[in-house]
This record gives C-alpha cells, structure tokens and sequence, in this order.
C-alpha cells in the first residue's frame, strides 16, 4: 500500500488541524468584526450622549431664562399690586373726606328745611284752632297772612339753597382729579361717571361738584338715551332736576332752566308729588323720570361740565 494507516491517520490529523485552524480563523475574524461594530456603537453612542448632554444644558439655560423672566414679572406685579393698594387707599381717603363735608351739608340743609316746616305747622295748628273756635276774622286774616309770608320765604330759601352750595363747592374744585378722569364713560352726548354708591339727592348734588362735574341732566333725548345705556340694569338713579322752593315747578338744579319741552315720564305721567314727599327726580326702575323723596339712598350719575 502507498499509505500505512499511521499516515493515514497524520494526514487526517493534518487535515483536522488545518480545518481547525481556518475555523479558529474564521471566528477570529469574526470576532474581530464584531469587536469593530461593538466599538462603532460604543463610539457613536458616546457621541449622542455629547450630543443630549449639550441639548440638557441649553434647555437649562432657558430654564434658567424663563425663571428669571417669572421672578421679575412676580416682582413686578407684586410692586404695581403695591402701588395700586396705595392708590386706592388714597382715594378711599378722599372720597370719605368728601362724604363727611356732604354729609355736613346735606345736614344743614335737612336742619333748616325741617325747622321751617315745623314753623309752617306750629302756624297751621293755631289757623285750625283759630277757625275751631270761631276767631273774628281779622285775627284769621292776620295768621293767614303771616303763613303766605313765612311760605314765600321758605320757597326764596329752598329755590336759592342748592345753588348756593353748589357755588361754594365749585369754588373748591373747579377741575376733574385724574383718578376720576379714568373711571369717565364717552358717549356721543359727553362723559359721564356712574356711581354704584347709594346717596341722598342732596349728597348726589355735591359729590358731583366736589369732583369738577354736575348730576346729570338728561334733557335732550340724545342725552336721555346715553344715561339710559348707561345704567343698564340699574334701577332708581338719581339726576339733577328738583322742584324745591315751588311745587311742581320742576327745574334743573345745575342751572335753574325749567324742566322741557323733552321730558320722559312714559306711562307714568308727569311728577305726582306722591304723600307730598316728592321734591327730586330720578330714573324709577322702569327707566322712566319719576319724583321721589329726596332723602331716599340712591345710585347717581354725574356728567362732565361743557362750558
């Protein structure tokens, strides 16, 4: 034989170990590309952690940003919150100063329209004692005479008594204070400031000039109608139109002209003098004009003065 079976089994021997070692070869080939691609993704992925780490710190940065932006903008609400509690504090205080000289007045002139009425029933009792026991009517004639006289004298002070003081308080304030001027509504007739406080007609009257303004009067439908929008849903507001000094001689206390010819009484009518307690007019809740008594705590609306 060519071959023995020890060289047989040295050839098969070298032939394993060869294929052994094409196969060690092969798997350290492999290997290595594995080796490759594992540091290719480690690689790229140390890159994209650069990558997020560098996107971290500018999201931080605006976070930083819009911090700062939040901490100033609370300071500076937190200053005009200030600055506004201050203002309205202020005004409070000026307000209450007003209220306190209106009310002295609107005192005052309660007091003497309530001392001249006493004076007209204190005569009117002794006329009703004089005719119970039949007087001679020289001495009713006489009584009589002194009630007309007393009467016209309470009608010359009650006509002259507004505009007195509205002349007094026009000469401490003759201009609109700019707290107000803000708070003014433009309509086509003029400006108008609406108040949600309820006050006398006789307080109405001042709070309106002591701010450089007049209680309105509507006496134009232009102006009427303005008022109306005005009020809204509001009900019972004052305006400045009265009959004090003459019954049913109503006027415009702002400047005495007469009541017309625009009026708006609706189904109403004209004033009635209800209980003979009815000297000042007002929007009634149905939005028409109405007389009411003056001493009543109403809403009111001033107007801006065109001179």
């Amino acid at each position: 034989m060519l071959f023995s079976k020890g060289n047989y089994f040295i050839l098969c021997l070298l032939y394993a170990s060869s294929s052994l070692s094409q196969y060690l070869q092969n798997v350290c080939t492999s290997t290595q590309y594995s080796y490759n691609c594992i540091k290719d993704a480690v690689r790229r992925s140390e890159q994209q952690l650069v990558e997020v780490k560098d996107v971290l710190n500018e999201k931080e940065l605006e976070n930083q940003k819009i911090r700062q932006q939040i901490i100033t903008a609370t300071n500076d609400s937190t200053k005009a919150l200030r600055d506004l509690s201050r203002k309205i504090e202020g005004e409070t205080s000026a307000t209450e100063a007003v209220e306190k000289k209106i009310n002295d007045i609107s005192g005052l002139l309660i007091g003497r329209f309530q001392d001249s009425k006493t004076a007209i029933e204190n005569l009117s009792e002794k006329v009703t004692e004089l005719t119970a026991n039949n007087a001679k009517g020289a001495d009713l004639s006489q009584i009589i005479q002194k009630l007309e006289a007393l009467q016209l004298q309470i009608n010359n002070i009650t006509s002259n008594c507004a505009s007195n003081v509205v002349t007094r308080l026009r000469s401490r304030r003759s201009t609109i204070p700019q707290y107000i001027e803000s708070r003014l509504v433009t309509l086509p007739s003029g400006r108008y400031l609406i108040s949600e406080q309820l006050v006398t007609w006789y307080e109405a009257l001042g709070m309106c000039e002591l701010i450089g303004m007049q209680l309105a009067t509507p006496n134009t439908a232009q102006k009427d109608t303005d008022l109306l929008n005005l009020m809204g849903n509001r009900g019972n507001v004052w305006m400045g139109a009265t009959d004090l000094g003459t019954e049913g001689f109503f006027y415009w206390a702002t400047n005495g002209d007469p009541i017309g010819p625009y009026t708006n009484y609706g189904r109403v009518g004209p004033p009635n003098n209800y209980a003979r307690n009815e000297h000042c007019m007002h929007y009634w809740h149905n939005k028409v004009w109405n007389d009411f008594h003056c001493d009543a705590k109403q809403r009111f609306i001033c107007e801006e003065v065109i001179p």
